[in-house]
């Protein structure tokens, strides 16, 4: 009873680590873009229906010889049981996988936002400031010949 409690404790800590990490911004390499964090998303909620959908499509049952599962006089028939079981996992797979993808891809687009409003502030910066540190100016503005011209268009 208590090792099955500590392993509920140690599963739930685990996915718990793992929407953190996926959720948050410095967290993870520079390599896993928004893009990736959505496709271990999805791999993920698949990885988590799998288990259910083997359990709801099994041919047999998976557990004949359990005492009080097979051998009840109540409730639905042990092969609907095991059924209604296996749909039960994929529908709590998806219900947490859902969520995730959908704070992922939120996440996503205020990036986006964000980086779009940079851009635009670095576009519409004036030929003689420096808009950040160590970012290079385009040739045309630092070029001498160039510098007291407008850009047409």
């Amino acid at each position: 009873m208590l090792v099955r409690d500590l392993l509920h404790v140690d599963l739930l800590v685990t996915g718990v680590l793992v929407v953190l990490r996926l959720l948050g911004e410095d967290m993870l390499p520079s390599w896993c873009t928004h893009p990736v964090r959505a496709v271990v998303a999805f791999a993920d909620g698949l990885l988590d229906a799998i288990p259910g959908s083997l359990v709801m499509t099994a041919p047999v049952l998976l557990a004949p010889g359990v005492r009080g599962f097979t051998d009840r006089a109540w409730g639905p028939a042990p092969a609907r049981d095991q059924k209604v079981g296996g749909g039960t996992m994929v529908a709590i797979a998806e219900a947490v996988e859902l969520p995730l993808s959908a704070a992922i891809i939120v996440s996503s687009v205020r990036a986006d936002e964000a980086d779009a409003r940079e851009v635009d502030a670095a576009l519409d910066a004036p030929a003689g400031e420096e808009v950040e540190p160590g970012r290079e100016r385009p040739w045309r503005e630092t070029d001498p010949r160039y510098a007291g011209r407008r850009s047409p268009g």
